[in-house]
């Protein structure tokens, strides 16, 4: 007896918790709104710890990107990429740490030092 008095207690506190549910639900609500990432053209155009990243393109030129957070934590892997400002990074996530969308992987070539293929308005860096 016991054991059904716990059963239909339970069942009572579900039913309860379910229409405490569906009342402080209005009809017709929609689910919060989670924020899209912003669309943007330059850094200006992206909130505080944020960065444009037009990646493989840099800002300008009409390039429009996504507001993205900037990455607070990075892998050490070693897959190198030109920022935009022109500085080789490790990867792509210590560019965007940096701010910084970038123009795509480095290659390495039969001599093993570093290079760009060439991408019309991309100048490779200087090493």
């Amino acid at each position: 007896m016991q054991t059904s008095k716990a059963s239909l207690l339970n069942v009572l506190i579900a039913a309860a918790l379910f229409a405490a549910a569906a009342i402080a639900t209005p009809a017709g609500a929609q689910e919060p709104n989670i924020q899209q990432p912003n669309t943007c053209s330059t850094a200006s155009d992206c909130a505080v710890g944020e960065f444009c990243d037009t990646t493989p393109k840099c800002p300008g030129n009409g390039a429009k990107g996504m507001c993205r957070r900037k990455p607070s934590v990075c892998t050490d892997q070693y897959l190198p990429v030109t920022g935009c400002n022109g500085r080789v990074y490790s990867n792509a996530c210590v560019a965007a740490s940096d701010g910084q969308p970038n123009t795509g992987p480095i290659k390495r070539d039969s001599t093993s030092s570093l290079h760009r293929e060439q991408k019309p308005g991309v100048t490779p860096p200087h090493a």
